[in-house]
């Protein structure tokens, strides 16, 4: 089976254009791990064992390589390339890391500062994720991230990953019913509660028109009698 390839270099990553010689026979671009059989034909480490696993040949002068012959690394010229001023590629959002720096240390740069490289998720649930969208991940997306429980409306107080609430939901399915349930008969009881308040309401209502109507009646006859008085 054929290995999986890294590959060099991007040149577009170089601020000055690099030597012609660096660029790989096998990927056309700037030699990463620079190696070769013996002869002069140079490559990168990982396209050259790719392409010795399908056959012993070198790639340019097509000379038959033996299994005992190893893969050399071309002596000083890895250190010449690593030395080389390169820009990050890094982009999102419209945007790209401003970063320049010695080819030797973009390693550094893409593990710890890049905002736009991937990197592992802080909680480990397994996803690659740009460095600057990390925060929208965890809230969002992310497999790890405690999230209440569905039935959180009806008094479940757990907060579980994405990956264990399928698990939660059957194994809770009997209390999560038992909740709905209590949640019903709560609801009905209130629904009674605010009916036969309101029925109360209505009478209260009725008793007080009533009395206001004698009330009326009174002063309306108390009015009656001063005007017989007057006259």
């Amino acid at each position: 089976m054929a290995l999986a390839r890294i590959g060099g270099y991007e040149p577009v990553m170089f601020t000055v254009p690099p030597d012609p010689s660096w660029i790989c026979g096998i990927c056309d671009k700037v030699m990463r791990e620079p190696s070769g059989l013996g002869c002069s034909d140079w490559y990168c480490k990982s396209c050259l064992q790719e392409k010795l696993s399908e056959e012993r040949r070198c790639p340019g002068c097509e000379q038959f390589v033996a299994e005992k012959i190893p893969i050399r690394p071309v002596v000083g010229l890895e250190a010449k390339i690593e030395a080389r001023k390169v820009k990050c590629q890094g982009a999102g959002s419209g945007e790209t890391c401003t970063w320049e720096g010695d080819l030797s240390k973009l390693s550094i740069h893409h593990k710890d500062e890049c905002l736009y490289h991937e990197t592992a998720c802080i909680q480990q649930c397994g996803s690659q994720v740009l460095r600057y969208l990390m925060s929208q991940h965890v809230d969002d997306d992310c497999a790890n991230t405690p999230r209440p429980c569905r039935f959180v409306e009806f008094g479940c107080p757990e907060k579980l990953a994405k990956r264990e609430m399928d698990s939660h939901m059957t194994t809770a399915l009997s209390e999560h019913l038992m909740m709905v349930a209590a949640e019903s008969v709560a609801n009905k009881q209130m629904a009674n509660d605010i009916q036969k308040k309101s029925t109360e309401d209505t009478a209260a209502i009725a008793t007080l028109n009533d009395r206001l109507g004698i009330q009326d009646q009174l002063l309306t006859d108390k009015a009656s009698k001063i005007e017989d008085l007057k006259k």
